[in-house]
């Protein structure tokens, strides 16, 4: 198994952050994420808001599996359940993949938590060879994390945009509303 983890801070206000999360694909910075559906979303008893999305991506096979003859799809399938805590302030959200889990097992835990002045953000990344893979292991598991990182870069770039996006969108129409009345 092989790790990934990284955190950034954000000086955006969390209620904003978690916002743009939710609303976070398509954009041009993570042009991977073909598709994303929410399957269910309801209050729990303790009053968070769970949700679990289905995502659709597509990536081209990482070049060292194409090397050793495995012909892997290009489209990939993930399961997103997320937990938001709205009078804590806490966003977590588990994804796995749903494709290719005989070959190779994907985790990948976030959280986005209030700190005062800004917003905690945090990853990790567990990436597991499975079956036919296991004796290619330690290869395919730092292809598979090479992958997350640069995509978390990528996802970093498009929650900046998207958080842009929304300021801008809330400043319009608060302008809207201003100028009408």
């Amino acid at each position: 198994m092989k790790l990934y983890e990284h955190s950034h801070r954000y000086d955006h206000h969390w209620d904003l952050l978690t916002f743009a999360n939710f609303n976070k694909y398509p954009n041009i910075h993570s042009n991977h994420v073909i598709s994303v559906d929410v399957i269910s979303r309801h209050i729990n008893a303790q009053g968070q808001l769970e949700t679990i999305r289905l995502m659709q991506t597509e990536q081209p096979t990482p070049w060292i599996l194409t090397k050793i003859g495995l012909d892997l799809p290009e489209t990939n399938w993930f399961l997103e359940k997320s937990v938001t805590d709205v009078k804590k302030k806490e966003y977590e959200a588990v994804t796995h993949n749903l494709t290719m889990r005989c070959l190779l097992s994907a985790e990948e835990s976030l959280s986005l938590v209030h700190r005062g002045d800004h917003t905690l953000f945090q990853c990790q990344a567990k990436v597991s060879a499975e079956g036919a893979l296991k004796r290619f292991g330690s290869i395919i598991e730092s292809a598979a994390v090479s992958r997350f990182q640069q995509n978390a870069s990528k996802g970093k770039e498009a929650l900046e945009s998207v958080v842009e996006r929304v300021k801008e969108e809330f400043s319009q129409c608060f302008d809207f509303i201003i100028n009408d009345f």
